[in-house]
Order: structure tokens, then C-alpha cells, then sequence
């Protein structure tokens, strides 16, 4: 069962100070053919707490042990199939796994084109701002990126993939569960247009073996290069696995500034602090990043025993580009904005 489900509209739709919690996709956009003929655009999704009880998680074990595999399914967290000029933005996102025998349902935010076969025109998605959010105990982050269902359809890829996504100045915590899988941050399944992940803090206190930073399907059936334009700075995250399967890989492919060639028509990764575990940049990584040993390198010990990421003042490399912090821009404000929305 869904939480919210918006489908048969052309938008306008707020969504505000809300409890919302589902076995189902907590807020969806779309999926589905639709009669009105136009695309659902300027949709706000505001201070929200959007949550799974670990309840659920529990019964979909209990059913899978007893053989029962569909008497309890838990899926996404959020999910746009067909919306332009969304933001997304103060909420709170928390727990969110992809549990035995559910392939990918562990995902926070999937945005991708999805509602294609509505008469009469081609439905997009897009231009979606995600900013200022909590995301907490999850696996995956955002994926699969991209459109689905239509591969080796040329004519379909043009109008359906994903146009512009603006990841910015959001919290992920606690991205690494191994009691659910291999966690990542990103996963993109085929062709988007701009991707623009900038300003972001991804903590992880036990991850830096396990999970992937960024991942591209190997089954992309779009163009060489099926993402126009990736923008990857200043951001503040774990490094996930590196060496062999690659904290930037491609499935079945290259890792590393070889894995962004092959994806990306053009591409930016520079800024960022990756919390590898040791310092020093791994052979085939982006140059101009800071590669650390230990998260006490970016953080004060009883700042992250608090759950505050304001980098301190003493780490040299604090600053990004624009002036403000590496990670999260400026932490008390986003702290002031994030209080309260899950009590």
C-alpha cells in the first residue's frame, strides 16, 4: 500500500508537515498511463518525516521463511516517474532496505521515467531540486537513475530519460546495514540528462569496505556515454569499496576516472573528501579530491558522537571552491530547518 500516490494530475501539488509511513512507496509521482495529457509539474514536498517501521521488515522475514514471499512487499521511500520542476526539500527520510527476495526495493529517492503509454504525449521527468534533506538507515540513496522498461527503443530514450536532478547540501547517515546488502549512494541504470551532486555529507562509521559511492548499471542500453553531464563536488561521503570493485565503477566494467569516461559525456569530480580509510589518492581516481584516513581528520570526536558534521575549524582543507564548507554548506543552518521534523 502506498502512502501518497499522485497520478491522473497535471500538479500543483504541496506536500507538508507530514507523518507518512507505508509498507508500500511512501510518495510517488506517476508510474502508470494517465488521461489528462500532461506532465504532474510544480509539486513542493516540504518538512516531512517519511519512514518505514521496522516492523514491516520483520513480517517481510517472517513471510519469506514461511514461504510467503508476497504477503508483505516494502518498497521505496519516494519515487518521481513523471514530474518536472519538483523540490524536495527539509525532510526527513529514515529506513529504507532492500530485504530478501525484493531485488532493488531499498531505495530512497528513485526518480526516473516510468509513466510512459499515456495517450497523446510523451511524459518526462526532471528538473527536481532535492535539497536540505536527512536521509538515515538506509541502502541505497538514489537509484536506479534513469528511465526503465523501454530498452533498445530508440525513439522512446529521447523523451524519457531523466533531464536534470540538483542533489544539494543533504544529510545521509548510516548507509552501511550488511544485514541488507551491499549499500551505495548512486545508482544509474540509463540515460539522464544533468546530474549535479555538490554540497552533500555521507557518514558512514563502518562502511569504508563495504557499499559503493557510485555504481552504473553495465546493462545501460543507451548511448556510449548515457549521462550528458555529471557534476561530483565538494562533497563530504565514505568511500565505499575501492581497489577491485571500485568506489566508482561501472558493473562489469572500469573503476575509477575510466568508469566517469565510459558514462559521462562530460564530468566534474573535484573537492571532495572521501573518507577512504588511508590517505593518499588510489591509483585511477579523480585528481583534486582529498583521499583520508580517518573521519576525526574532517570532524571533532564529540561533534560526531552529537551527530554534528561541521567540519572543524582546524582541518586546512575545510573550504570549498565557493567559499563555503566542504559537505554541508553552512550546518547550523541546516540543522535550524531539519529541527523537529521527525518528533
Amino acid at each position: 500500500m502506498n502512502g501518497i500516490l499522485v497520478a491522473n494530475s497535471s500538479g500543483g501539488v504541496l506536500i507538508e508537515n507530514n507523518y507518512i509511513d507505508s509498507t508500500g512507496i511512501n510518495v510517488m509521482f506517476g508510474g502508470g498511463a494517465q488521461s489528462v495529457g500532461a506532465n504532474i509539474t510544480n509539486c513542493v514536498v516540504r518538512r516531512n518525516y517519511i519512514t518505514k517501521d521496522e516492523a514491516y521488515y520483520n513480517a517481510r522475514a517472517l513471510a519469506v521463511v514461511n514461504g510467503n514471499i508476497n504477503d508483505c512487499t516494502t518498497k521505496n521511500l519516494w519515487e518521481c516517474k513523471n514530474g518536472l520542476y519538483f523540490v524536495i526539500e527539509d525532510n526527513v527520510f529514515r529506513n529504507s532496505y532492500d530485504y530478501i527476495g525484493q531485488g532493488q526495493n531499498g531505495q530512497v529517492f528513485v526518480p526516473k521515467n516510468q509513466s510512459y503509454g499515456s495517450p497523446g504525449f510523451d511524459p518526462e521527468a526532471g528538473h527536481i531540486l532535492i535539497r536540505g534533506n536527512w536521509i538515515d538507515d538506509f541502502q541505497i540513496g538514489m537509484g536506479p537513475l534513469g528511465f526503465a522498461g523501454v530498452a533498445n527503443d530508440a525513439s522512446a530514450i529521447a523523451s524519457l530519460y531523466v533531464r536534470e536532478i540538483h542533489v544539494v547540501d543533504n544529510l545521509f547517515t548510516d548507509w552501511n546495514n550488511s544485514a541488507f546488502g551491499s549499500p551505495r549512494i548512486f545508482q544509474i541504470s540509463d540515460q539522464i540528462g544533468r546530474l549535479y551532486w555538490k554540497h552533500n555529507t555521507v557518514y558512514g562509521a563502518n562502511n569504508l569496505s563495504n557499499g559503493k559511492v557510485m555504481i552504473f548499471d553495465s546493462s545501460m542500453t543507451t548511448p556510449t556515454r548515457p549521462v550528458d553531464e555529471l557534476n561530483w563536488d565538494d562533497n563530504i561521503q565514505s568511500w565505499g569499496e575501492w581497489g577491485t570493485n571500485g568506489g566508482i565503477s561501472r558493473g562489469g566494467g572500469p573503476n575509477g576516472d575510466a568508469a566517469l569516461a565510459a558514462v559521462c559525456t562530460t564530468y566534474s569530480c573535484s573537492g571532495n573528501a572521501f573518507m577512504r580509510g588511508v590517505s593518499g589518492t588510489p591509483t585511477g581516481y579523480p585528481a583534486g579530491n582529498y583521499y583520508l584516513a580517518a573521519w576525526t581528520d574532517i570532524y571533532e570526536s564529540a561533534d560526531i558522537a552529537a551527530g554534528v558534521y561541521k567540519p572543524k575549524t582546524s582541518w586546512a582543507d575545510r573550504l570549498a571552491s565557493d567559499g563555503w564548507t566542504k559537505g554541508i554548506s553552512d550546518w547550523d543552518h541546516f540543522a535550524s530547518r531539519i529541527a523537529g521534523v521527525d518528533s
